[in-house]
């Protein structure tokens, strides 16, 4: 079995296919989403269902890294109440299957998002940073400030990086997520690329597409929140759009615990 939460002494339990669902369902289900979508489409210069499918995914694939070994062992011997640093594995495992699928992303087109340089950017390069940020920001309400996105003093993130290790049943709980939604071209190839990377994320270690996701995930801290977040001391288009797509996942993320919980 896999896991989102697991506290079995209490009886309380939450399976990891049916989180990602339940998340990703209530968002296609918000009236924010349609509204959301069209003002990106609108001002990014993309098409409207492309821009619901990259919020869904996001919302899909927030918490990817919790598929690692080391987070599941814990699971399956009843206790996982916290994932520490598990957004970090995400955004390295979501960095590595948009890189494969061809929506790049990388350290230069994050910054020149959130200074809104969009014009610099392909419309793939926009639709990866757009997917990506949400992804590793969507705990910051829970995090301990900014230093919680430095890599330093998680452990468990920088011993997946070091040996990636997939936690099996996780895969097929994921293809069960994805196959419940019905998405674009685009959108559908990220999809396929993301359970390759889980297939085989051990194949690709040491390889230019591992290491280039790997420092994003490394410099998070120094070359994103210090550079373009905290000394961006500015309102940008590029910063408001990525927080109102972190804002409604963790809406829907919200619930979807919430429910899962007072069920049990």
């Amino acid at each position: 079995m896999c896991y989102a939460y697991r506290e079995s002494a209490k009886g309380v339990e939450e399976k990891f296919s049916e989180h990602l669902t339940a998340t990703a369902s209530y968002c296609l289900k918000r009236w924010e989403l349609d509204a959301l979508a069209r003002k990106v489409s609108r001002l990014l210069g993309l098409d409207t269902a492309t821009a619901k499918d990259s919020i869904v995914f996001a919302a899909l694939a927030h918490d990817i890294g919790k598929v690692a070994s080391i987070y599941q062992e814990k699971c399956s011997k009843g206790l996982c109440t916290s994932f520490k640093g598990h957004y970090l594995v995400s955004a390295f495992l979501l960095s590595l299957a948009l890189n494969l699928s061809g929506l790049e992303v990388s350290k230069e087109s994050i910054k020149r998002f959130l200074e809104d340089q969009f014009d610099k950017l392909s419309k793939e390069e926009i639709i990866g940073v757009m997917i990506l940020l949400p992804v590793i920001l969507h705990h910051y309400h829970q995090v301990r400030g900014y230093k919680s996105y430095s890599i330093e003093g998680h452990e468990e993130a920088l011993e997946f990086l070091e040996e990636p290790r997939i936690y099996p049943e996780c895969v097929e709980s994921l293809r069960s997520s994805l196959n419940t939604f019905s998405f674009g071209e685009r959108i559908r190839g990220l999809a396929n690329a993301l359970m390759n990377t889980l297939e085989n994320v051990g194949k690709y270690f040491g390889s230019d597409s591992y290491k280039a996701s790997e420092m994003i995930v490394m410099g998070f801290y120094k070359d994103v929140i210090e550079r373009d977040i905290k000394a961006l001391n500015r309102v940008t288009l590029g910063k408001c759009i990525v927080e109102a797509i972190t804002g409604l996942i963790n809406l829907c993320d919200g619930w979807a615990a919430s429910q899962a919980r007072r069920r049990l």
